[in-house]
C-alpha cells in the first residue's frame, strides 16, 4: 500500500524550512489512493493505474498564481518502495538528505518557459472532477436528504460526458455541488457526533493577534544527586496581561519526541514556528479559548520517562502556575489538585509514554491527557504490540482505584 508517489511543491521558492501557506507535499499511491500532509486536497487531482511490471501515476497541481514563462518553482518528487505494508526504500529526484519532507529548503527547482504570446489556456475540468469525487466519498447514511448531492452530481458528470463543453458549464456544476452539499441536513443522530476537521491552510500564515513566547529556568536534581539547570518555554496567548489577576488561564503542558527539546514545538522567544501560528488563529477565531501552553524538555535531570512526572510536580506546574496567571492559588499541592481541571498534558512519541507516566502517577492534578502516538510502557515497552490488552485494563484500574468515572 506504501507504493507512491509524492509530490513536494514551494509555488514561491522562498525556501524556507517550515511550510509556508504557499507550500504543497501531496501523496498518491498504485491503487490511486491520495493523502495530504500540507496544502488544499482540492488543488491535487490524479490518476493511477498498474501495469505490467508496475504502475503509472499522472498528477496536475493548481497553482495558486498565474504562471509566466521565466517563473522558478521549488519542487521535489519522491518515488517510495514497499514490500507489503512496509516501505523499503525512497528514490528522490534532487534531496540525497532524506529530508526534504520537512525542509522545502532541500526542494530542487524547475524553470517554467515555452509558453507563447498566442497560447490559449484550455479546458479546466479537474477541480470539478476533484469535488465529484469529495462529494462521493459523504457517508450517505449521516444526512436526511443526500438524494439532493446525488442528483446534483449525476447530473455534472453527465454534462463531462458531451462534447463542446464551455467553462462555464464547468464552473457552474461546481457552484451547483457545492450548492446542494450546503443544504444537506444531518440525521439527529450525526448531528451530535464529534468531527475531525483539518486545519485550514490559511492557519499556518502570521495572525496580526499573535502570541508571544517565554523562557524559565530552573534547577532538578539528577540519579547523581547533582543539580541541573533546565529551560522551558511559555506560549502567552494575545492579549495576555501579567497585572490582570482577575483573568485566569487553561494551561497545557507538551512534551516534544525522543531526540528533540523544548524548542521543538513552537521554537524559543522571538520565533513563529507553525504551530504557534496554528495556535494563534486558532484563539483569534474563536475555535479555543487563550490558553498558556508550556513546552518543557525532557532531558536533564533523572531522563527516565518514569520519573519525569516527580520533576512535573515539585518543579515546573509550581513555577509555571505561581509566576502566570493560573487557576492555581498556590504551589501547595492541595492547591494543584483543586485546580486540576485547568490542566492538561499530552506529548508526542516519547512525550507520549511520558503523557501515560504522568496519567499514571499525576491523575490527581491533571484532567486532561493528549498522547499522540506512543506506547504505554507501564508493563512492557512493547505492549501496544505485545500486551494492549493488559495495559488497557490497567490504565483503567488506575482511574477506577483513583476514584474517577
Amino acid at each position: 500500500m506504501q507504493d507512491s508517489v509524492e509530490i513536494f511543491l514551494d509555488e514561491n521558492n522562498d525556501k524556507t524550512q517550515e511550510y509556508g501557506v504557499d507550500d504543497l507535499h501531496f501523496r498518491v499511491n498504485y491503487m490511486n489512493s491520495r493523502s495530504i500532509d500540507n496544502g488544499d486536497p482540492e488543488r491535487f487531482y490524479t490518476s493511477a493505474r498498474e501495469v505490467s511490471g508496475g504502475y503509472i501515476v499522472e498528477a496536475r497541481v493548481a497553482l495558486k498564481s498565474k504562471p509566466a514563462n521565466g517563473d522558478v518553482l521549488g519542487i521535489e518528487l519522491q518515488i517510495n518502495d514497499a514490500k507489503g505494508t512496509n516501505r523499503l526504500g525512497t528514490i528522490n529526484v534532487f534531496d540525497n538528505t532524506g529530508s526534504a519532507w520537512n525542509d522545502t529548503s532541500k526542494f530542487g527547482q524547475v524553470l517554467l518557459t515555452g509558453r507563447s504570446e498566442d497560447a490559449v489556456t484550455g479546458l479546466n475540468p479537474y477541480d470539478l472532477l476533484s469535488l465529484i469525487e469529495k462529494s462521493r466519498d459523504l457517508d450517505s447514511v449521516l444526512y436526511t436528504n443526500f438524494d439532493i448531492l446525488t442528483a446534483t452530481i449525476d447530473k455534472a458528470e453527465e454534462l463531462l460526458k458531451e462534447d463542446n463543453i464551455t467553462q462555464k458549464q464547468i464552473d457552474d456544476q461546481i457552484i451547483a455541488i457545492k450548492g446542494a452539499t450546503n443544504r444537506l441536513t444531518l440525521t439527529e443522530e450525526a448531528s451530535n457526533e464529534k468531527k475531525f476537521v483539518a486545519i485550514p491552510i490559511e492557519y499556518k500564515a502570521e495572525n496580526s493577534k499573535a502570541g508571544t513566547i517565554e523562557r524559565l529556568e530552573y534547577s532538578v536534581e539528577n540519579f547523581n544527586k547533582e543539580m541541573d539547570l533546565k529551560k522551558l518555554n511559555v506560549y502567552l496567548p494575545y492579549g495576555y496581561n501579567s497585572s490582570d489577576t482577575s483573568k485566569k488561564y487553561n494551561v497545557f503542558y507538551l512534551m516534544h519526541g525522543g531526540g528533540e527539546d523544548e524548542n521543538l514545538i513552537f521554537g524559543g522567544p522571538g520565533q513563529s514556528k507553525e504551530m504557534k501560528r496554528v495556535l494563534d488563529n486558532m484563539i483569534a477565531n474563536g475555535d479555543i479559548e487563550p490558553l498558556i501552553v508550556v513546552t518543557p524538555t525532557f532531558y536533564g535531570g533523572k531522563n527516565d520517562t518514569a520519573y519525569f512526572h516527580e520533576e512535573l510536580i515539585n518543579n515546573i506546574i509550581p513555577l509555571i502556575e505561581t509566576t502566570y496567571n493560573t487557576y492555581a492559588e498556590s504551589a501547595e499541592l492541595e492547591d494543584l489538585k483543586a485546580s486540576r481541571e485547568h490542566r492538561a498534558f499530552g506529548g508526542f512519541s516519547m512525550g507520549s509514554v511520558t503523557t501515560w507516566y504522568t496519567y499514571i502517577n499525576c491523575l490527581d492534578y491533571f484532567m486532561y491527557f493528549m498522547p499522540l502516538s506512543g506506547d504505554c510502557w507501564a508493563i512492557a515497552q512493547t505492549a501496544g504490540e505485545s500486551k494492549a490488552m493488559e495495559t488497557a485494563e490497567y490504565l483503567a484500574k488506575v482511574a477506577k482505584d483513583g476514584g474517577y468515572k
